[in-house]
């Protein structure tokens, strides 16, 4: 699933351009490919992801 999403999970970052201020949360986050990247940007990070497994 992250290899499929590769190309939209880019495109969702760029789209974000966070800033060290930020608050970032990401539902559904899967493999949570994207949160390392939030965790270097924002200030506060949380993903809720309901599935037990991804």
């Amino acid at each position: 699933m992250n290899r499929g999403n590769a190309r939209l999970n880019g495109y969702a970052l760029d789209q974000v351009q966070l800033v060290p201020e930020d608050r970032a949360v990401e539902v559904g986050f899967g493999g949570a490919v994207l949160l390392p990247q939030f965790l270097r940007e924002a200030a506060f990070v949380c993903g809720v992801d309901r599935s037990q497994m991804s």
